[in-house]
């Protein structure tokens, strides 16, 4: 049995619960569960009937955390189903990774044989998708030897979604030379481009492919490719859309500025439908495309067990979202960009319950009863306990253990990697505990006793009746889920939106160099009226820049307070400055040049590859690491690596992670056996670094210690002599 599944087999709420399920007496309501009970509940439920799973939650954070938890419960079969925004206005650019997601769930839900499990929310289920039957009829498959008219190809390819360029680099794209076509799957089953290549109209060969060194990774004999919208119809779909759209269009009489706008809109968007194009405002045409609106529910299997989380937050967050949709409705209903807010663009909560209650449900709660919306045929209440954090101390993570001895608790302790959990064992034991260690949990302690293992869920639990606590890593090493940084601009960047300005601040343009920006300007050219930058340059000189140029605007890094010289629109100083930098930048790079050659004839220390307790180390950075960030990591690690001295002057604002850059570097110099000395310029630094290297390292055996003018001289650092070093 597996072992997760045996810590409710002796419950007889659990016992009961499966009885009910497997005579279909459902819905049911079970109380007491919070947390990740939650998921460990439903994963021995779906474990025990070998069948599929939809856990729907009241928001993305709710749903997002139950969606980790099932990931160590279930594994690789479990899906998050993301929520989707409607676009009413033809917006430049929109990205398609929420788009991709969503339909990489549906070709899972389509082609999984095994039971699987899906995490979404409620928003995300009532949202519109490609209907079941169309999506299946909407596919491409390759195989060798078949013959394809690559015209037709490109032609399909564009109606699915898929957008031509010159080489394929993201998820979307297709591109075609001479008989190679590349296509990037939107799922997430084909990690890698496809290259299929043609001989005269008969596909040749079908291989995966990297596509930054274009090199084949897999050759397969047969290649499916999905739909990469989700707004789609056939050609009787588009027509029938077509004349509604003109009818509503005849309608119109009035010559009321609203009117006239809606009257140009509904032309214009007829005109593109006939010439078959897509365009991003299409989401405002979903009543007139479907009388039933297709949604994630057509592609759930009748025994699919439906999870119902906290069914009150869900019924609360439900009616506040449809209520705000229908302000939005009724705003862009007046200013013309809706012909009216009748239509319907998203199940609503009552008609989204009705068809989910064909499934068996289950609504799950804390301490909250069920709904008035649904009469729960059966009640099950459990008894749970969520444990509370260690707050990374050894000594409360060993009160909690002597209590679960005390009174013969089967404790199972998560410690998240392998080198956690034989560290923590090795901890435990030398406290005098008498701990196992499984790397995967294959076997229950006996009452009593505590095993380490590995794994990671967001919070641990007990079950008080049967004596079971499962402790998560995060209640004893304090680790919460990696924080996003954010960071504004700084001078010197490119500027990607004109808000980033302020009027006075001072720029630099590519072709023209420094002015002084004072806002922004509406214009008419060519009959088009369109926003502007104003620069203001030397004398009475004014540069206009259109938004859409704004990468050739970079901020000024002058020092505050400085005085800025600006240059002449059309003089030759600009292109003469440009020309000493250029010319002072070639006599610089001869001179590292020279210096560097040289550097290369001297012997260095050349640094022990990554251990796995560096990887372990930098697991447990609390942060999500920047690209420039992991890329200055990578970078110091292959010089430390080298058989030659390393120089490298690392660069960045405060906060920007440059003291993670140089604690990876120093862990990795001391796994390799070496000491390691810091240097800041104050004592405050000092103490600072001294606290954050020691909460950071303190799960491993390195002593870290301060040296300076406030440390007593009969407690100074035991430095070997750094001289031979």
């Amino acid at each position: 049995m597996d072992v997760y599944l045996q810590m409710l087999s002796e419950l007889a709420e659990f016992e009961e619960l499966i009885q009910d399920l497997k005579k279909k007496k459902t819905p049911i309501d079970v109380l007491g569960v919070s947390d990740s009970v939650k998921a460990h509940l439903i994963y021995c439920a779906l474990k025990q009937l070998n069948t599929g799973g939809l856990i729907v939650a009241s928001d993305s954070e709710a749903a997002k955390n139950l969606y980790d938890d099932m990931r160590f419960f279930f594994g690789e079969r479990t899906f998050f189903y993301p929520e989707t925004d409607l676009l009413f206005y033809d917006v430049e650019a929109k990205g398609q990774d929420v788009t991709h997601k969503r339909l990489a769930v549906l070709r899972h839900l389509m082609e999984e044989s095994e039971p699987c499990c899906v995490v979404t929310t409620a928003s995300a289920l009532g949202s519109v998708t490609v209907p079941s039957l169309v999506y299946g009829a909407h596919v491409i498959r390759f195989a060798e030897g078949e013959e394809v008219d690559l015209g037709e190809i490109a032609k399909t390819l564009t109606y699915l979604g898929y957008c031509r360029e010159d080489m394929v680099e993201g998820a979307g794209q297709f591109s075609i030379r001479g008989g190679i076509l590349d296509i990037y799957p939107v799922d997430e089953v084909e990690e890698n481009p496809v290259r299929i290549e043609f001989f005269d109209n008969e596909v040749d060969s079908i291989r995966l492919f990297n596509p930054e060194t274009q090199r084949t990774v897999e050759r397969l004999k047969n290649v499916t490719i999905y739909p990469a919208r989700e707004l789609l119809f056939d050609e009787e779909q588009r027509q029938t859309l077509v004349k509604k759209l003109q009818n509503l269009e005849s309608q119109l009489k009035s010559d009321e500025e609203r009117e006239e706008k809606l009257r140009k809109s509904l032309r214009r968007d007829a005109e593109r439908l006939l010439q078959g194009q897509s365009f991003p405002s299409l989401d405002k045409y979903i009543p007139y495309l479907y009388e039933k609106l297709p949604t994630l529910t057509e592609y759930i299997k009748s025994d699919v067990i439906v999870f119902w989380d906290e069914p009150s937050r869900i019924r609360d967050a439900m009616e506040r979202s449809e209520h705000q949709r229908d302000e939005t409705l009724c705003d862009l209903a007046e200013r013309g960009v809706l012909y009216d807010a009748k239509g319907s663009y998203a199940l609503s909560y009552k008609t989204m319950l009705s068809l989910l209650l064909k499934n068996p449900l289950i609504g799950m709660s804390g301490i909250s009863h069920g709904i008035s919306e649904y009469r729960a045929v059966r009640t099950h209440s459990f008894t749970t306990k969520s444990l509370n954090s260690f707050q990374g101390k050894l000594e409360f993570l060993c009160d909690a253990l002597r209590f679960y001895q005390q009174n013969i608790y089967r404790t199972v302790i998560l410690a998240g990697s392998k080198v956690r959990a034989q560290n923590l064992l090795r901890q435990l034991n030398d406290e005098g505990f008498s701990c196992a260690y499984q790397e995967k949990l294959s076997n229950l302690p006996n009452p009593g006793g505590i095993v380490v293992t590995t794994g990671s869920i967001r919070r641990g639990f007990a079950y008080p009746l049967t004596r079971i606590a499962v402790i998560g890593d995060r209640e004893i090493f304090g680790a919460e889920k990696k924080k996003r940084r954010r960071f504004k601009g700084k001078p010197g960047d490119k500027i990607s939106h004109f808000s980033e300005l302020n009027p006075g601040d001072y720029i630099v343009h590519q072709n023209h160099g420094i002015g002084l920006y004072t806002g922004i300007e509406q214009l008419y050219v060519d009959g088009v009226r369109k926003d502007y930058l104003k620069i203001q340059y030397r004398g009475t000189d004014t540069l206009y820049v259109p938004t859409d140029q704004l990468d050739l605007v970079f901020k000024h890094s002058a020092k505050e307070g400085s005085r800025v010289k600006l240059n002449k629109l059309g003089g030759a100083e600009w292109e003469r400055t440009k020309e000493r930098v250029k010319a002072a930048a070639a006599d610089m790079a001869k001179k590292l040049i020279a210096l560097y050659a040289k550097r290369t004839t001297l012997e260095g220390i050349a640094f022990h590859k990554d251990s796995e307790w560096q990887k372990d180390f930098e697991a447990a950075f609390p942060y999500e690491e920047t690209t420039d960030q992991l890329r200055s990591i990578a970078e110091v690690k292959a010089d430390m690596e080298q058989p030659h001295p390393m120089d490298r002057l690392l660069c960045g604002d405060v906060g920007y992670g440059k003291t993670e850059v140089a604690m990876r570097a120093a862990f990795k110099a001391v796994m390799s056996g070496y000491q390691v000395a810091y240097l800041v310029p104050t004592t405050i630094l000092a103490s600072q670094h001294y606290n954050n290297f020691k909460q950071r390292m303190m799960q491993y055996p390195i002593r870290v210690e301060m040296l300076s003018r406030f440390t007593p001289l009969s407690s100074s650092v035991p430095i070997k002599s750094w001289e031979n070093q």
